[in-house]
């Protein structure tokens, strides 16, 4: 998120693929395991149902930068 030239915050948002997603839900993956194959591609990420957001970072700690964020 960025107000005028400050960075507020930032989010990481990943499609994945349901196989990967199912591993990170059942805790059979960790984060630091997913590779480029388990991102859905471009092509089909339209469709895709199964996101993983990671690395929520806020420069303020405002409750409203927080929800424009993740608005």
């Amino acid at each position: 998120m960025i107000r005028g030239l400050e960075i507020l915050g930032s989010v990481g948002i990943f499609p994945l693929t349901e196989e990967c997603f199912e591993d990170l839900k059942e805790l059979r993956k960790r984060e630091q395991s997913i590779r480029c194959h388990d991102i859905v591609s471009t092509n089909q990420v339209l469709s895709c149902k199964t996101w993983y957001v990671s690395g929520v970072v806020l420069i303020h700690t405002s409750e409203e930068i927080f929800h424009l964020l993740l608005s």
